[in-house]
């Protein structure tokens, strides 16, 4: 939550590890979790997948019902961010029907951001809202503030898509209110990374990119090449639009990259939006030839020089 996870890492790692433990016990399969969790928000998507599939097989072979359902949800996630959106259906579903049985309110609420999520990739923006809202009612009832913050900016990205832009704006707000409240960085940059994209599709390229900028610095600090790699495609778009095509160019190679390193391919809704603003840049510069070196250019890049351009490119709110 505080943001220290390459450190949380180190000790679930630590645990796992220790003499004596390596017995097959629900508490063994929770540290598993927890690891593949911080792996998950590291970047480090093979790690994650290990630890979450060794979890979910240890809990149903102790038949251990709430393991599951926990299990199946967060390797649900990962697989949606690795290109599965079936499969990461097929888990929530099936978390989702251990979670009532148990009449368990947390994982129910969690199956159903779950499916919401994977509604979502596949385009079903409606079956998305209402599964979001289902779940923020439940989180409300719960008083889980952090769970209500998520599902705010869930549910603001999802009425973006619908085109209701104010809404959004809205959600995103009340949800980055809480999660500083929460001192909880990592959901400051998600929240932030929202208001950034209404920004953008509203024109107000300088308060885009001041809203990507500064959450590009928070997953930075946190080490969530993820996040990165979705922010430098955003400030790609705000640095296209303001005229600079070869920086945007530079920095589209870069996320490129970074997503095949850690195998987060794009969703098919984040694909069209990322072709179309860079079909816009590369028409804009007409010089095709120029564009894709400076695509190369940008894959050749390390990463931090990469996000070095993308801050110094962008320019302060007001």
């Amino acid at each position: 939550m505080r943001g220290y996870r390459a450190e949380g890492l180190d000790w679930c790692v630590r645990a796992l590890g220790s003499e004596g433990i390596e017995k097959r016990t629900p508490e063994r399969a929770m540290a598993l979790q927890a690891a593949g969790i911080l792996a998950y928000h590291l970047g480090d998507f093979p790690a994650a997948r290990a630890y979450h599939e060794d979890s979910l097989a240890m809990a149903r072979e102790l038949r251990d019902q709430k393991g599951i359902a926990r299990a199946a949800i967060l390797l649900g996630q990962l697989r949606l961010r690795q290109g599965e959106p079936a499969a990461a259906h097929a888990l929530s579903e099936e978390a989702l029907a251990i979670s009532r049985t148990l009449d368990d309110p947390s994982l129910t609420q969690q199956s159903l951001n779950g499916l919401g999520n994977a509604a979502l990739d596949m385009g079903e923006y409606p079956i998305a809202q209402s599964l979001y809202e289902e779940s923020l009612a439940i989180a409300r009832e719960r008083a889980d503030r952090v769970r209500i913050a998520i599902l705010l900016n869930n549910l603001g990205y999802v009425t973006f898509l619908q085109g209701e832009y104010s809404a959004a704006r809205t959600l995103h707000e009340e949800s980055l209110a809480i999660r500083r409240e929460l001192k909880d960085p990592g959901g400051i940059a998600y929240s932030l990374s929202g208001l950034g994209e209404v920004a953008l599709q509203h024109g107000d390229y300088p308060a885009a990119g001041a809203f990507f900028r500064d959450a590009l610095s928070i997953r930075r600090e946190l080490g969530d090449k993820m996040g990165i790699a979705e922010l430098l495609e955003k400030q790609a778009a705000v640095i296209g639009a303001m005229g600079n095509a070869l920086r945007a160019a530079q920095l589209g190679g870069a996320a490129e990259r970074l997503r095949e390193e850690i195998g987060s391919p794009l969703t098919t809704e984040e694909r069209l939006r990322h072709h179309r603003h860079m079909s816009a840049a590369r028409a804009a510069l007409g010089d095709d030839a120029a564009f894709n070196r400076a695509w190369q250019q940008g894959r050749a890049q390390s990463l931090e020089q990469a996000i070095e351009i993308s801050l110094k490119a962008l320019v302060d709110r007001g």
